[in-house]
């Protein structure tokens, strides 16, 4: 999973002779991270990550983990080093019981990922894996509803055209 970007700094001329430097985001958030500017990605996302497993435990559940893989959603794809946290759904949710997958994080490098993996290793007390391929899987609205749906609620009812 090499995904090392090439950097394009560059300085250049304006037609009145004025140099000026023409550089990515990346290359502006990498300046920032170095001279404290800005937060580091892994701190946001450590933070992210502990309210995910406080909410997912306040919901009864423990079966949550943690991988880097190649950025792929339903409506994106990037290929970039992404953290996503795996748990469920809670007992109030249409999607009760199912699978969920939040985004975290993005990564520029596999460097950066690595060390926010040992950094999340040490400050959450998790493992986080990385993995070469997506674990991206569709989700599909059950055919029923949930046991706790009631069709005299404000006059709702379930439908297969739901979703």
């Amino acid at each position: 999973m090499a995904l090392e970007k090439e950097n394009k700094m560059k300085i250049t001329k304006t037609a009145s002779g004025k140099k000026t430097i023409k550089m990515s985001e990346s290359e502006w958030q990498s300046i920032g991270k170095k001279a404290g500017w800005i937060k580091k990605a892994s701190d946001r996302a450590i933070e992210y990550l502990k309210s995910l497993i406080k909410e997912e435990i306040g919901h009864g559940n423990t079966n949550y983990y943690v991988t880097i893989e190649p950025g792929r959603g339903e409506t994106y794809a990037s290929g970039d080093p992404t953290m996503y946290f795996y748990g469920e759904y809670p007992k109030n949710s249409v999607n009760e019981g199912m699978q969920s997958r939040i985004v975290v994080d993005r990564f520029d490098s596999e460097d950066e990922a690595q060390a926010a993996i040992e950094k999340i290793k040490n400050e959450v007390g998790i493992d986080v894996e990385m993995q070469d391929s997506s674990g991206y899987v569709k989700q599909e609205l059950p055919s029923s509803p949930p046991s706790w749906f009631d069709k005299a609620d404000a006059g709702e009812a379930w439908s297969e055209d739901d979703y």
